[in-house]
């Protein structure tokens, strides 16, 4: 059950640091609600917004809203980076190629 203040929005209680905060938690179930005025009952529906520190399948710290899928920069990039050099890769393994068979056709000419 969701308590309401008499201004409408969730109850507030001072933390450790005496700070306000909220009782009723959001959609990831760890940050409170940061609102103090709503007419929501039910949290469950909020995506959470607070920023977070995570890391990602690689080890990569990840800045994010909690809410976001962890969508790695780092990865990103290094991925776009590895296909970028495969394909530079390819196009030199077809420029020697070329150049290995000119030179089979010279040396088929001289002999």
């Amino acid at each position: 059950m969701v308590s309401l203040s008499s201004r409408g929005g969730c109850l507030q209680k001072p933390n450790f640091f005496g700070l306000l905060v909220s009782e009723q938690t959001l959609n990831c179930g760890i940050h409170p609600c940061p609102s103090k005025c709503h007419q929501l009952v039910d949290h469950s529906k909020l995506k959470c917004k607070a920023p977070v520190v995570v890391k990602c399948v690689n080890n990569h710290t990840v800045y994010k809203e909690c809410h976001d899928k962890v969508n790695c920069p780092t990865c990103k990039r290094q991925a776009k980076d590895a296909a970028r050099r495969a394909a530079e890769q390819t196009a030199h393994e077809e420029k020697m190629a070329e150049l290995v068979r000119a030179a089979e056709r010279l040396a088929g000419v001289a002999s």
